[in-house]
């Protein structure tokens, strides 16, 4: 039950940016020959990779990478540790160094990607911290149980803590991309 909580309130993603670094009105402007305006208003942005971003007629940006992981990695790792700072334990040791281990190659991959410009890795980090520290707090006010006894827990941990899903961002085996939305993949590559 509190997975599927934790899933829910990071689902942020939905939204464009999971960290809340791009400046989506010097990105449409910066690649004019990439959006279309369709007859309500809104505005799409299609990268050469890939990776695109709507702009509702109410202001609203949503975004999508369908090839690209690092707009999963994030908000997957804000949620795991917001779930072990709201119960210590629930995930191993192990795991949480590798993820602690491997953040600053994760928010550097995120910071790179960041168009017009790459945002400060600095910044990253403590919007990061603020992610987590938002989840953590929201979690604990829901009063849901921690998964200590959850089955999904191990598979959840061993994906997206595991070296095979963290030791890409660190070696070059992730190319920069727009941080936006991305589908988790069912395992990583």
């Amino acid at each position: 039950m509190r997975l599927a909580l934790v899933l829910a309130l990071t689902a942020a993603p939905a939204m464009a940016d999971p960290l809340g670094l791009v400046d989506y009105d010097a990105l449409f402007d910066a690649y004019p020959e990439y959006v279309e305006t369709n007859a309500v208003g809104s505005r799409l942005l299609t990268l050469p990779g890939g990776e695109f971003v709507v702009m509702a007629e109410d202001g609203d940006y949503h975004g999508m990478d369908p090839d690209g992981i690092v707009g999963c990695a994030v908000p997957m790792l804000v949620a795991l540790l917001a779930l072990e700072r709201q119960c210590p334990g629930v995930i191993p040791g192990p795991a949480i160094e590798r993820i602690e281990t491997a953040l600053p190659d994760v928010l550097g991959v995120y910071v790179a990607g960041i168009l017009p410009e790459p945002a400060d890795p600095e910044r990253a980090r403590a919007r990061f911290e603020e992610r987590v520290d938002f989840y953590a707090t929201r979690m604990e006010r829901t009063g849901a149980l921690c998964p200590y006894d959850n089955p999904a827990m191990p598979e959840m941990v061993g994906m997206f803590a595991s070296e095979r899903f963290l030791d890409p961002f660190s070696d070059g085996g992730i190319a920069p991309r727009l941080p936006v939305a991305a589908a988790c993949p069912a395992t990583p590559e």
